[in-house]
């Protein structure tokens, strides 16, 4: 995007967005771009330098809450990663990045979330804060065992005084690498 024949993936706010080693990222990128032949490079951004709209893609990567919403606030200040987006830059998030790539998310001025499982640690459902005095529920039901693992096939959010979402699943396909002690779950 920036004119010239090298691929710039720029890491957005490092300093505060990198709690999983998201340069990992970044870095894979440039292994694969150059093992096709391509120059590729990559440009980190501090929070307190401006964000380029000229990147090719754009790597944004975990944080805490309180590191969250101040990427956020700059992030939103002159919509410079929105333009990068209109202009055809691929953008990639990951955990509080992903959240930062959504319309709207709670921040820790009263975010609600709470997973319920029962005595032996198996979800029975999630309550999470959907507005300001709105809690939403998740439920989980009709439990079929599939690969070895306890999984539902019947899923119920409701929030604002009725059922938002039902979803009933007639098959579940895992992937078998999940069934071998990778999965955090109760196994059977």
């Amino acid at each position: 995007m920036a004119g010239d024949s090298a691929i710039t993936v720029v890491l957005v706010y490092p300093d505060l967005l990198g709690t999983y080693g998201d340069r990992g990222n970044a870095t894979a990128l440039v292994h694969r771009a150059t093992a096709r032949g391509l120059a590729c490079h990559v440009l980190e951004t501090s929070v307190h330098d401006p964000l380029p709209r000229t990147g090719d893609i754009y790597l944004i990567g975990g944080g805490e809450d309180a590191a969250m919403l101040l990427a956020w606030e700059h992030l939103v200040e002159g919509r410079p990663l929105e333009d990068a987006v209109e202009a055809g830059a691929a953008c990639f998030g990951v955990c509080a990045g992903f959240q930062l790539l959504s319309h709207e998310f709670s921040g820790p001025d009263g975010f609600y979330t709470r997973f319920v499982v029962d005595s032996g640690r198996i979800p029975q459902r999630l309550e999470f804060q959907a507005a300001k005095d709105e809690i939403w529920t998740t439920t989980f039901s009709d439990r079929r065992v599939v690969s070895g693992l306890l999984l539902p096939y019947h899923i119920v959010t409701t929030g604002r005084g009725g059922v938002r979402e039902d979803l009933k699943l007639d098959e579940i396909l895992v992937n078998p690498a999940l069934s071998k002690g990778d999965f955090a779950g109760p196994k059977l």
